[in-house]
């Protein structure tokens, strides 16, 4: 019988990022250099050839070198202090002082190890028997694991934040979350068998056996500003001996709104044996900082269904795009470190049967830059319009102690065109956009209800947290007075010992056409101080009248109630536990 014929993928460029560029290169001290570690000072390098351990310069002096116990040292890691290795022999790791005395040692994970790397704290093992990366403490414990991303994981190195694996089969060198994601992939085009690696605080150093040599290199991602994109094409060939067909292209990952595939030629067609076809992918930032996410190309070759490309850039600005055309931003005025800028967290979007269309979310302060910061902290709850008549409305709703600066800029030009300052008087700022103008309002509230206010509504609620009950009303034009819906958010513990709740509510959509899930009505924010004191706090984002209820503890009858309007949105209702 004729043997059976199947199609065969592959795609190029290997990832989205810039390659490893080689800045420096200096000859291997040994034989065979398998492991390399940096001290803060000088490079370390094993070798398997000559049974030793060398100190060297980073202009590729030795300055010293010893031997080791066994045979064949392999990985190797410094903790600052002392130096650990593994050696293959005895299937040992072994933990020495600078001059090659033992300080103690453990069996390897595995059986032994092939790279090795301490992060200061845990030291972590590649294995390319197993095929997987261990976690331990320095005792030898394994705290964790996972597999490692090519079949030949050979050295580890670590650079404060992401862990670096070379694959010495495959030629591939990578970087990875402490839990095993690909964040990027690289193929550095000298290197052919890249063994140890290290990492000196700014650039990446690789010992290549092919070359009997040791390769400085530097890493640069993209960085592109915000409202500016960066595109990449990528090939998608078939070596094989029959028709590849391309069923998906996907992106996934934390990032992956930051990514997007165009000028698909691929998804849903054939690919004859020796030819390929393309796409682009595009590198949109909408905001600042490191991005990662992942290509996936799925296909029915037999032995590599899916294809997984590592996305990777840097975003440069300020603020939010929250399409190509809106840019938001919000400024904490705290007491601890002056200005911080919030970070942007989105809740969801919809669009209504009317054709609106509705995105929320909220700012919240960093945990890297005060203690109280949390994602589940809001600091200033957000409700953007999108009118179906062309208008479009910011809603900012201040829910935090510090003022707080809020900006947008619509069209984007990188140019705020509305700026304004919430604060615990100033509780609400709408800035708005029609017909080619931008307008801002704001609403000083404190709290209270209107004068002759008496609700009416006595909602079924909603069993909060701490034998709280809330609930809410909403007079509807449609059908009139009708209990909202209650969705919980989010709730957590500060460093100084109080618990925050938050969450929102919404207008059923089988009682009314705008009703849903997500487009919030009323935002609540509810804090139990660590002094005993509770406020929750109702901040109306809707149009119709809202009323607001309140019991605590919870016995059954509302202890407090209140009317949110239009023109009074903020309502507080306090108790002391």
């Amino acid at each position: 019988a004729e043997p059976s014929k199947s199609p065969d993928i592959s795609v190029s460029p290997p990832a989205f990022s810039d390659p490893l560029s080689i800045v420096a290169m200096i000859d291997a001290p040994g034989e065979f250099t398998t492991g390399l570690a940096f001290d803060g000072t000088y490079l370390w390098s094993a070798d398997s050839g000559t049974k030793k351990i060398y100190k060297l310069s980073i202009t590729g002096e030795v300055i010293a070198d010893f031997d080791i116990t066994g045979e064949l040292p392999f990985g190797l890691a410094s903790d600052g202090t002392s130096l650990w290795y593994s050696e293959f022999v005895t299937g040992k790791i072994y933990k020495t002082d600078t001059t090659g005395k033992n300080i103690t040692s453990f069996a390897s994970p595995g059986g032994w190890s092939s790279g090795l790397v301490s992060d200061g704290t845990y030291l972590y093992s590649s294995n390319f028997e197993a095929k997987k990366i261990y976690k331990m403490d320095t005792s030898g414990k394994i705290l964790s694991s996972f597999a490692s991303p090519g079949d030949y994981p050979t050295g580890l190195a670590y650079d404060g934040t992401y862990l670096w694996n070379s694959d010495s089969q495959s030629g591939k060198v990578y970087k990875l979350d402490t839990e095993g994601n690909i964040i990027a992939m690289f193929e550095p085009y000298l290197l052919a068998k890249p063994y140890g690696i290290a990492f000196d605080g700014d650039n990446v150093w690789i010992a290549d056996d092919d070359s009997d040599k040791i390769y400085k290199l530097s890493f640069t991602s993209p960085v592109i500003k915000m409202g500016e994109s960066k595109k990449r094409t990528f090939i998608v060939s078939n070596s094989g001996d029959a028709d590849l067909h391309v069923s998906k292209l996907s992106i996934t990952g934390k990032d992956s709104a930051d990514f997007s595939v165009q000028n698909d030629r691929c998804t849903g067609q054939s690919i004859p044996a020796t030819r390929s076809d393309n796409f682009d992918i595009v590198f949109s930032p909408i905001s600042a900082g490191e991005k990662s996410a992942m290509l996936e190309v799925a296909s029915d070759d037999p032995d590599t269904p899916v294809v997984k490309i590592p996305l990777n850039g840097v975003g440069d600005g300020l603020g939010y795009l929250i399409d190509n055309d809106l840019w938001i931003r919000a400024v904490i005025h705290s007491e601890e470190k002056g200005d911080i800028e919030a970070v942007w967290y989105k809740g969801g979007q919809d669009k209504t049967q009317a054709g609106d269309q509705v995105i929320w979310g909220y700012f919240y302060a960093s945990p890297d830059d005060v203690n109280w910061g949390s994602k589940d902290n809001p600091d200033v709850f957000v409700k953007i319009w999108f009118d179906r008549s062309g208008r479009l409305d910011v809603n900012y709703f201040h829910v935090s102690v510090p003022d707080i600066e809020v900006y947008s800029d619509y069209l984007y030009d990188g140019t705020p065109d509305e700026q304004g300052t919430t604060t615990l008087s100033r509780r609400y700022i709408r800035q708005y956009y029609e017909d080619g103008k931008s307008n801002m309002e704001e609403n000083e509230e404190d709290g209270s209800p209107l004068p002759g206010d008496m609700p009416k509504g006595n909602p079924s609620g909603y069993s909060a947290i701490n034998d709280l009950r809330i609930g809410a009303v909403i007079a509807t034009v449609e059908k009139g007075a009708v209990d909202a819906l209650w969705r919980k958010g989010g709730d957590s513990m500060t460093q100084g010992g109080h618990q925050v709740l938050w969450g929102y509510f919404y207008a059923n959509p089988d009682d009314v056409n705008w009703g849903s899930e997500n487009n919030p009505d009323l935002f609540v924010k509810v804090w139990f101080d660590a002094s005993g004191r509770l406020d929750v706090n109702f901040f109306h984002v809707s149009v119709p009248d809202i009323e607001v209820c309140s019991d605590f503890p919870n016995d059954g009858t509302y202890n407090q109630k209140g009317t949110t309007v239009l023109s009074n949105r903020y309502i507080w209702q306090v108790y002391q536990r």
